[in-house]
């Protein structure tokens, strides 16, 4: 079963299925979320006036377990206004990660790149 737990969130996304939380250090609030193998993702709408992409100074308390990188690439896609970019050769990989950081560490650490 892949679960994945933040401070203020749970999210199971059943038996052969990876997932992923994030949410607002801060404050709690949750940030987006996703399940895969057949991706299917969700995140806060944004306040009237601010934008839907996320400094990349955001720090937010991050969990994935048993995702592929490219998804992961395709959630963190929509929270940042800059291109992700999964490495040549690192396709399939599957990624298990958590941590509070930085966005711009969290995506790092997943392994995937920025491309302005």
């Amino acid at each position: 079963m892949a679960v994945c737990e933040t401070t203020h969130w749970i999210l199971d996304c059943g038996e052969g299925h990876g997932c992923g939380l994030a949410e607002y250090s801060d404050t709690g609030e949750l940030a987006g979320w996703f399940c895969g193998s057949d991706l299917a993702k969700g995140r806060r709408r944004p306040r009237e006036g601010e934008t839907q992409f996320l400094d990349p100074s955001t720090k937010l308390e991050f969990c994935c377990h048993d995702i592929s990188r490219v998804q992961l690439a395709e959630v963190l896609d929509d929270l940042v206004e800059a291109e992700l970019v999964v490495p040549k050769g690192k396709y399939g990989e599957r990624v298990s990660y958590g941590a509070t950081e930085t966005l711009e560490e969290i995506i790092s650490g997943v392994g995937l790149t920025l491309r302005a």
